[in-house]
């Protein structure tokens, strides 16, 4: 997968998603170590449509948002143990259960959370490749306005 495929690849929930108008309006986070880059982006669960939430049994509501990370080696997603991890600013903590989906050789990792309008969030997402590479962190802020991350 070519470099401007899997930016744009990391923006969506999944690689069955990636079709979906408005996800690429979602800003992709980076961090990077030896070959390895981990992607992270937030999007309104609103913003997918009813069948492509039910089929990855997604809630769609304005108090939901989604999360989704992949971790790359030399262009190509690889498996890897993610966790994620969102704080409101008085410093709640709100650990995320991430689902892993794998599609034609795409590895990506999705999560749902609450959100409140005009929440500001900070994210850490971690992960381990699963070849025992040490762990990657990425840490990004984002702020929630009716269901979609600005």
């Amino acid at each position: 997968m070519g470099m401007l495929a899997a930016r744009f690849a990391a923006t969506c929930v999944a690689v069955s998603l990636s079709a979906i108008p408005g996800l690429a309006r979602s800003q992709a986070f980076e961090a990077h170590a030896g070959p390895y880059t981990l992607r992270a982006s937030t999007v309104g669960s609103e913003s997918i449509s009813k069948e492509t939430a039910a089929i990855h049994g997604i809630e769609r509501s304005p108090s939901r948002a989604i999360v989704n990370a992949t971790l790359m080696r030399d262009g190509k997603t690889v498996p890897a143990h993610m966790e994620v991890e969102a704080r409101n600013l008085a410093g709640m903590r709100r650990p995320i259960d991430m689902r892993e989906t794998e599609n034609n050789g795409y590895v990506s990792y999705t999560g749902t959370y609450d959100i409140a309008r005009g929440e500001v969030l900070d994210f850490t997402v971690k992960a381990r490749p699963a070849s025992g590479a040490p762990a990657l962190t990425l840490h990004f802020r984002d702020r929630m306005w009716d269901g979609k991350p600005k």
